[in-house]
């Protein structure tokens, strides 16, 4: 079978019935499953890492050093997860910033309503008005538990994805850190975890203006992403693809060349494991690529492939050498 037929298979670009073939043709031989695992961590690592390392070297040390069955196990279940993977348009909003103290400026503690995913755990909530939020992990989301009052404010720290309710009369304002988000009714996406460098808006549809105490109010169009940088207090606009928008409520998460420091922070919420990093020269590399639906596992093993990066994993507790 052509390289070509199979790198389409990998990235989901067959038919039913050649998929069909593609995955008989594999598991026919163990010449084949090899061949297969051997383009797909090419593939999965291709762009994965800067310096762009020998894939198929790694492959093998992998290999001769007695884990190749593992390597073929993983790398099979990722290309099944990925090919039933339904792309959907949804949104990516992240918020950080915890605020202090349990009460919000002008609603009493008793009216509070407050919402907290631990690392690992995302959960929907629909707000009184009807607005629909995704909390994505290690967030807290705090709120009025009835929005009698003129505008409908909400307070969050962490990452969430709204798909807010249109009511002309009552602006809804998400209070991000440094960052506020005023829409009227649209789908729109906040970051704004306190490690992270940038407080970020991204719209998908509809209308929002972005503000802050450091830069005038811009209106974003849709696939556009305001950021925020916390140390030079700059505001920044740029355009994003739909997939980078609403990578997290898939399941996915996406690197453009991305220092490691930053990568492990996101798989420190996503998968609620803690990372020690014994090497200061993997601080160096930077990583673009996708992460599409994988275990704790299949994402060590790519690490292991695309980079000269060795782990131990005890429980939650995962060492990089």
């Amino acid at each position: 079978m052509k390289d070509e037929t199979i790198v389409k298979y990998i990235e989901g670009e067959l038919g039913e019935e050649e998929k069909r073939r593609v995955m008989e043709w594999i598991f026919s031989t163990q010449e084949n499953q090899e061949r297969y695992n051997l383009l797909k961590a090419k593939h999965t690592a291709s762009g994965f890492n800067i310096p762009v390392l020998d894939t198929e070297q790694a492959y093998l040390r992998v290999k001769e050093a007695g884990r190749n069955k593992k390597l073929r196990q993983v790398l099979i279940r990722v290309t099944s997860v990925a090919a039933i993977l339904a792309l959907g348009l949804l949104i990516f909003n992240v918020l950080n910033s915890r605020g202090s103290g349990s009460a919000l400026p002008g609603i009493a503690e008793t009216e509070l309503v407050e919402e907290i995913t631990p690392k690992g755990v995302s959960r929907e909530i629909e707000l009184p008005d009807g607005t629909q939020v995704v909390l994505n992990v290690d967030s807290q989301l705090r709120y009025s538990r009835s929005f009698t009052d003129s505008i409908r404010e909400v307070f969050l720290s962490g990452e969430a994805y709204f798909e807010v309710q249109r009511d002309t009369t009552r602006p809804f304002i998400v209070h991000a850190g440094e960052m506020n988000v005023k829409v009227l009714g649209t789908s729109f996406n906040v970051r704004s975890y306190s490690e992270d460098t940038d407080v970020r808006t991204t719209l998908v549809e509809g209308v929002v203006e972005v503000g802050s105490a450091y830069a005038a109010p811009v209106k974003l169009e849709p696939l556009q992403a305001a950021m925020l940088n916390r140390e030079e207090k700059h505001l920044k606009i740029k355009k994003v693809s739909r997939e980078e928008a609403v990578s997290w409520k898939e399941g996915k998460l996406i690197f453009m060349e991305t220092p490691l420091e930053e990568v492990l922070e996101d798989l420190e919420r996503k998968y609620d494991v803690n990372f020690k990093v014994q090497s200061e020269a993997l601080y160096e590399y930077l990583y673009t690529g996708t992460f599409d639906n994988l275990t704790i596992e299949e994402v060590l093993k790519v690490l292991q492939i695309s980079s000269p990066i060795d782990y131990k994993k005890e429980e939650n507790k995962i060492t990089l050498y």
